[in-house]
């Protein structure tokens, strides 16, 4: 009798202009839609995962997966064509909280998140969790730089190619 591995899968995978991300259902966005692509490391490796890739778009979605997932060398050697091959993460040994911008050429560089412990009055709970786990709670959320250009990018329309058919044209 053949044992099965149980665990779920992840993977990530580009096929006709999406990407498709998948562990216990499946997420995925047209490569059109991508405004920023960036990655983020925290501090739960080496036993899990912490090394993450995430995509944004100006129409508050966003899609992580793990940068240990199957189909992320591959799918970033199509995104380093797509977008001109300027995806290279690069925090693979990190080993606290961190992260970059890695495509548009625009923000490179910067953060993609910023990390902060609770600044405001602790609560019950917070107090709790500092006690356990033996700091305040973390609380992400993404950079200024990223917010900025976010609401500065508008939203690309989709064409659809029937539509652009004026009256008299075949």
């Amino acid at each position: 009798m053949a044992i099965r591995d149980r665990k779920a899968r992840e993977r990530l995978a580009i096929r006709d202009g999406e990407l498709h991300y998948s562990l216990r259902g499946e997420a995925s966005l047209r490569l059109d839609d991508v405004v920023v692509i960036g990655e983020y490391t925290n501090e739960s490796g080496p036993f899990a995962n912490d090394w993450w890739l995430v995509f944004l778009t100006n129409y508050d979605t966003q899609v992580g997966c793990s940068m240990y997932a199957e189909g992320v060398n591959d799918s970033v050697a199509v995104l380093q064509r797509r977008f001109g091959g300027m995806l290279h993460p690069g925090l693979a040994h990190s080993t606290t909280f961190n992260s970059r911008v890695l495509w548009p050429p625009a923000l490179q560089h910067e953060p993609l998140l910023t990390f902060s412990r609770n600044g405001g009055q602790p609560t019950f709970v917070d107090r709790l969790l500092e006690l356990v786990t033996g700091g305040a709670p973390l609380h992400v959320q993404t950079s200024d730089a990223v917010k900025r250009f976010l609401h500065e990018t508008t939203i690309r329309p989709r064409v659809d190619n029937d539509t652009q058919r004026t009256a008299g044209s075949s």
